[in-house]
């Protein structure tokens, strides 16, 4: 049965604007202007694949994905609404589970990544909805092309799930996660100059480098949604469940992320609870990940599949209330460190195409003063 929000999103989102086209026209738009930058038109082992095999099953291995036409990071454009906890959103300072042995959290922590259920668009014309299930098909064939071919039984963490948690019917929701909430000062050894240090996200099963960070001149002051830029760095209590002996962060910081709001501005990492509510529309470009991690004292092994947010835009508002997760208060431990491994080059092409969304939320125009 319908819902007065989804009726709500689907005449808003389907309206007219003016001499524009509607949200989701504009939306198509985009998609049909990228074209192979779309994640709809891929499908594993033909238009894209892994970075090379390792079956060492006593150490940690790590596989990027690669576009197989220029061997670079394999990076892919999707349009999609934010789901509900349930459906598996977990927008928090700190990881939805985690072992006790792991805590507190601290600078040599495995990464933080929020995490955004993503669903089909509420009321999507079918050539929208059309999109979407083939970017789901794209994403869950890679874990049914392995289970094809693996030869061992693994403990594995999908990047695909089902709504309603029936094994009989579809996948329906693809699990995004959000580059690091946290990063650290990447330490190794004594600084050459005074240029600013580059930092990594201390994640066991992710520790490449981000983007230029300047954690030595962390903002003292909030700045306006103009003034904002991507790398700044903030102090993590800025988060509201930032709190207590959960957390034990000495140099880590928030980074600010290339997650756009409505008009086109940065959302600041404090502001995600309120932005990203339930039933907001976005584009997302992605980048996918496997990680195998060894078992214990010959058990089963983990297989891990993650895939990252590089870059949101936030095309219609949700109906969802802000996020409110509780402080937590769980005993502490001493994490184990971080392991280094080669990256694949990125896809500038790739990149750059996700700049087809603007047009879908055109940007503000300044008022003009009469005199």
């Amino acid at each position: 049965m319908a819902t007065p929000y989804m009726t709500e999103l689907t005449n808003r989102r389907n309206a007219k604007r003016g001499n524009a086209p509607s949200i989701y026209d504009g939306c198509m738009k985009a998609l049909e202007k990228m074209g192979a930058h779309s994640l709809a038109g891929h499908e594993f082992d033909v238009t894209f694949g892994r970075s090379g095999e390792d079956n060492d099953k006593n150490r940690t291995i790590f596989f990027d994905y690669v576009n197989l036409a220029n061997s670079k990071v394999f990076s892919a454009n999707i349009v999609a609404e934010i789901g509900s906890q349930d459906e598996g959103t977990w927008l928090a300072a700190y990881p939805k589970k985690i072992f006790d042995s792991k805590l507190p959290l601290n600078d040599e922590s495995s990464a933080q990544r929020m995490v955004i259920a993503a669903r089909c668009p509420t009321g999507a014309p079918p050539s929208l909805a059309k999109i979407w299930r083939s970017s789901m098909n794209a994403a869950e064939g890679v874990r049914f092309k392995d289970i094809e071919t693996e030869n061992e039984e693994f403990e594995v963490t999908d990047w695909v799930s089902r709504s309603d948690g029936a094994d009989d019917k579809p996948y329906d929701i693809m699990l995004l996660r959000l580059l690091p909430t946290y990063e650290a000062p990447k330490l190794h050894g004594k600084s050459g100059g005074s240029s600013p240090r580059k930092v990594r996200p201390r994640n066991k099963d992710d520790d490449t480098l981000s983007e230029d960070v300047n954690m030595d001149t962390p903002l003292n002051k909030i700045p306006s949604p103009k003034e904002r830029k991507i790398g700044d760095t903030y102090n993590p209590d800025c988060l509201p469940d930032h709190r207590g002996p959960y957390f034990a962060h000495r140099e880590s910081k928030l980074v600010q992320r290339d997650y756009r709001d409505l008009d086109g501005d940065l959302i600041a990492p404090y502001e995600l609870y309120e932005k990203l509510t339930e039933g907001t529309l976005f584009s997302a470009q992605i980048s996918m990940h496997t990680y195998i991690f060894p078992g214990k004292r010959g058990n089963t092994r983990s297989k891990i599949y993650h895939i990252y947010i590089d870059k949101l835009r936030i095309h219609d508002k949700g109906f969802g209330e802000a996020w409110h997760p509780p402080i937590p208060s769980l005993p502490s431990a001493d994490p184990s460190s971080p392991r280094k491994r080669a990256r694949a080059e990125r896809d500038d092409e790739a990149d750059k195409s996700f700049d087809f969304f603007n047009s879908v939320s055109p940007v503000k125009r300044a008022r003009i003063t009469k005199t």
